[in-house]
């Protein structure tokens, strides 16, 4: 819930396991269930389910098998651990929110797919996000029934919202067309400067009117800001820096690019540089090293 500062941690111990099943997915679960039962301000439930894309000498397309076991990921091209939550709808029907996946080709992939087993692209992985869904709804389902039967009374937490109703339609009303505006700017140092610019704005601005609640116009701003963000992608599918919603940034990379070193090696990817410099010992020392 946003606003709420009371500190909440869900330790999972592993008391006993089957060698033969994983259980960091059982983990996710059980501390989805154990908050909904807690009596707590949870918007949950969420379920975790692990998909692998099991292949085999007479199925080399593979399908996809959730809480797959150790041996059968030894068959695996891919897999990959997906977390959700049912936002609306229930049972064939529902509608499931993708709110974490972790993946990665197995240790066997290169072996398997030499074999000819299929190699896992990108079509193949969005099937396996959609065959994680059902049993997402079905894991929300159980804990929400569980919920029915065991949960305690939700108690009274104070919550301490970044800001108000009233502040977020001030700052809205304000720069919400200019802030819009500034976020078409496709050079990221420009646009910086001039959000940064209509954020002074609205301070002045609303200075009088908000005396004291300075904080609550920032982050009013910053809201707004992400909000706009967000609809520039889905309604327009176009990016803040110009870029559309498949197109990824320039990458290119060099090494020593630094003199007098052991190792340099310059990467850039749009705007952002590493550079990564090793030096193992002085120039005297070259030819014993």
């Amino acid at each position: 819930v946003d606003g709420l500062r009371n500190e909440i941690q869900v330790v999972v111990t592993v008391m006993s396991l089957d060698p033969h099943d994983l259980y960091d997915v059982v983990a996710i679960n059980a501390a989805s269930a154990s908050t909904q039962i807690a009596g707590l301000p949870f918007s949950g439930p969420v379920g975790g389910v692990r998909v692998a894309l099991i292949t085999s000498p007479e199925n080399p397309a593979g399908q996809w098998v959730a809480f797959p076991t150790v041996e059968q990921l030894e068959n695996a091209v891919f897999d990959m651990v997906v977390a959700g939550r049912v936002v609306a709808g229930s049972g064939a029907d529902a509608d499931v929110a993708i709110m974490m996946v972790e993946a990665e080709a197995t240790d066997n992939v290169i072996s398997l797919v030499e074999g000819g087993a299929q190699a896992p692209t990108e079509a193949i992985v969005a099937e396996g996000l959609e065959a994680a869904k059902p049993f997402i709804a079905r894991l929300c389902a159980a804990q929400s029934a569980l919920a029915s039967k065991a949960a305690k009374p939700t108690g009274e937490y104070p919550v301490f919202p970044a800001y108000e109703a009233d502040a977020y339609e001030a700052v809205e009303s304000v720069a919400g067309g200019k802030l819009a505006e500034a976020l078409t700017i496709a050079g990221k140092q420009e646009r910086d400067d001039r959000t940064d610019e209509i954020k002074g704005e609205v301070l002045v601005s609303l200075e009088e009117k908000f005396a004291g609640r300075e904080k609550e116009i920032g982050a009013a701003f910053r809201s707004l800001t992400k909000k706009l963000v967000r609809q520039r992608i889905l309604r327009d599918q176009f990016r803040i820096d110009g870029r559309g919603i498949t197109d990824i940034r320039s990458l290119s990379a060099e090494v020593a690019v630094i003199p007098r070193t052991h190792g340099s090696a310059l990467f850039e990817r749009g705007e952002t540089q590493i550079l990564g410099v090793t030096t193992l010992d002085m120039v005297k020392m070259a030819q014993q090293i």
